[in-house]
């Protein structure tokens, strides 16, 4: 089989606004986060940025609270 079509293969990179809801955080507090250079970003032009679905997960577990048996 060949290889993937770029529209077959799921985003790797979302928006602010996606990642802030995939967080459950908001927008502001993301976009804050990033200013101050405690979460990372992917540059997209001159102005725009972009998150990566990978430090999302990483936030996620580095966050967790309590066990899970």
């Amino acid at each position: 089989m060949g290889a993937k079509r770029v529209k077959d293969v799921p985003p790797r990179l979302v928006s602010v606004a996606t990642a802030a809801r995939m967080m459950s955080i908001g927008y502001g507090r993301l976009y804050e986060k990033i200013r101050s250079g405690e979460f990372p970003y992917v540059r997209n032009g001159t102005r725009g940025k972009l998150v990566d679905l990978a430090d999302i997960d990483r936030w996620i577990e580095k966050n967790k609270v309590g066990a899970i048996e």
